[in-house]
């Protein structure tokens, strides 16, 4: 999955990152790095947060009716069984 991957290369990023502070000695650059790995760090949380939410609606097996019509589905699959809306799809303009 693109998101596991993804995720992936930033962790892998940030253990270079983590290295790369280890040897720096201008604290200027070590700055720089360390605002970089918190960014790193941040969008991690995110996918993970994201992939959560995911996973708990692709787990509730939601049945959708083409004859509904896109919005209306669009609704539903960001429902789960206790009608709690998850925000994993972009809002429809």
């Amino acid at each position: 999955m693109y998101l596991h991957k993804i995720q992936e290369k930033y962790e892998i990023e940030v253990r270079a990152i983590d290295t790369l502070i280890e040897h720096i000695t201008d604290k200027r650059q070590e700055a720089v790095e360390e605002r970089r790995r918190d960014h790193l760090l941040k969008q991690i949380a995110e996918i993970k947060e994201y992939d959560e939410r995911l996973e708990h609606m692709a787990n509730e097996h939601i049945d959708i009716d083409l004859d509904d019509g896109v919005k209306e589905n669009y609704e539903k699959v960001q429902k789960d069984r206790n009608r709690t809306k998850y925000k994993i799809l972009a809002p429809i303009k």
